[in-house]
């Protein structure tokens, strides 16, 4: 065992310091190297970073730009297509006169007198028949004498006899005598020259048109009747 006092006790102590101190430095240059390469590996990484970061971002710019122009080429604008003019041409319509017309003017207050497309001469049958008969009174012939002469303001045109009776007694028979009362004024009309340009027709409804009910004596008095229904001719 050494000595702890004297010279060569110094001497070891000095000796062994200085191998460690060589030790440490030989340590201290090893790790040195290390802790530089270290520091440009991660130099290096955060340069590369910005990098990475700006081509990520010119990529992801490229690729927005790619999908712009691929969308806008599938744009479709439909062309302007306008409706060719097309003009009608002008059609007036025919010309078309109707004469002047007016009211019969009958002197007999029982008979009616109703305008509008047709003229409407509304005669009861007392004024032309005795009852239940078909054969015109002497009297009656005055009163159809008149309505002729009206008739021939109108100069042609188309003249409808129709005969009405009331509800009493058969209706085929009622129908029968409105006929023949029809039939018996335009036999009349016929026999006048001044009516050849007139078309004349006869029906007999009996009593399926009553103008009022027959609930009385006078409303069956007023169903009793021959309408001479009138059509002036339009002149072109």
């Amino acid at each position: 065992m050494l000595k702890k006092s004297g010279m060569p006790f110094l001497l070891l102590v000095i000796v062994l310091a200085a191998c460690a101190g060589e030790d440490d430095s030989d340590s201290s240059g090893e790790s040195a190297p290390d802790t530089g390469e270290e520091a440009q590996e991660q130099e290096s990484v955060d340069e590369a970073q910005p990098e990475e970061e700006e081509q990520k971002a010119e990529e992801e710019e490229e690729e927005k730009d790619n999908e712009e122009d691929s969308g806008s080429s599938f744009d479709y604008s439909p062309p302007d297509v306008s409706a060719p003019e097309v003009s009608a041409p002008e059609v007036s319509a025919p010309e078309v006169t109707v004469p002047e017309v007016s009211a019969p003017e009958i002197t007999v207050p029982e008979v009616g007198i109703s305008m509008g497309e047709e003229i409407t001469i509304n005669v009861p049958d007392h004024l032309l028949f005795d009852f239940d008969e078909s054969t015109l009174r002497d009297d009656a012939l005055a009163l159809l004498e008149e309505i002729s002469g009206e008739l021939e303001q109108y100069e042609a045109g188309e003249v409808k006899i129709h005969g009405h009776t009331d509800n009493q007694g058969e209706a085929s028979y009622n129908q029968q005598l409105s006929q023949k009362r029809a039939e018996a004024v335009e036999a009349y009309f016929l026999e006048e020259e001044t009516m050849d340009d007139f078309d004349f027709s006869t029906k007999g409804f009996g009593e399926t048109e009553p103008v009022v009910s027959n609930d009385t004596e006078e409303n069956r008095a007023k169903n009793r009747r021959v309408e001479i229904i009138i059509k002036p001719e339009e002149t072109k």
